[in-house]
């Protein structure tokens, strides 16, 4: 029998941010405008590796360009005569637990420029055993996991969240959604309850719109979705 966090773990190992990018110039400041398919968890100040090459972004449009400075490393970005370039983004960090002990684990975290985005899992998870003995289901139950990424709290407005944030965090909601529906291993997911977290705070586990203080020590937005997640009995963790 695999364990419904085994599950989600394998679901985000499975999951691959590549993006493709063409070049198309560079301003006064060094800062390099690239066309680009997708942007994915992606925000101003988001630092991310290609190879021994780093870069900053600097600004972004949803899943058409992205403008970066370089950092450190050979400029692998900036080709020639529209050449593609692709790159994969590393994927999100998962954890399970209790609010105060995953607020420890992130404390303890000093380099946070590689820590976010997260998927976090609440404890507690509550699944049922069905009733039939020749049921193709091990359990059922409905999750509340949490997509979230760090952000401004106090100088961000609610279109900050919601542009740097929530609709980038959406694209991997939907690649997460899409690899747990074909792992092979749940039946039908069904309606999915879909919930925006800007400035996820104390409050914001009830009411999104009326956050006073943040969840964790950290500063962050994101997204939470609660599917219904039936595990197919006999199942094995097989590569998606």
């Amino acid at each position: 029998m695999i364990q419904v966090v085994d599950l989600i773990k394998d679901v985000i190992d499975s999951m691959i941010m590549s993006i493709d990018s063409t070049w198309v110039s560079v301003d006064g400041n060094g800062h390099m405008l690239c066309n680009v398919d997708k942007t994915w968890y992606l925000q101003p100040e988001t630092r991310f590796t290609i190879g021994t090459s780093k870069y900053q972004v600097i600004s972004f449009v949803l899943n058409k360009t992205i403008t970066v400075k370089l950092l450190s490393g050979a400029d692998v970005l900036k080709t020639e005569n529209n050449t593609l370039y692709t790159f994969t983004l590393r994927n999100p960090s998962f954890y399970y637990g209790k609010v105060k002990i995953i607020d420890i684990s992130l404390n303890k975290i000093t380099n946070k420029i590689t820590l976010y985005p997260i998927i976090w899992i609440q404890e507690n998870l509550q699944r049922t055993k069905p009733s039939e003995p020749d049921s193709a289901f091990d359990s059922t139950g409905t999750l509340r996991i949490f997509f979230l990424n760090n952000c401004k709290f106090a100088s961000w407005k609610r279109t900050d969240h919601q542009t740097n944030i929530i609709e980038p965090l959406n694209e991997v909601v939907k690649l997460f959604l899409n690899k747990l529906r074909n792992s092979g291993q749940t039946g039908r997911l069904g309606t999915i309850q879909t919930v925006n977290h800007a400035n996820f705070g104390v409050s914001g586990l009830n009411d999104a719109s009326s956050t006073i203080k943040n969840m964790f020590s950290e500063n962050l937005s994101g997204i939470e979705i609660d599917p219904e997640i039936p595990i197919l009995k006999n199942c094995k963790v097989i590569s998606l």
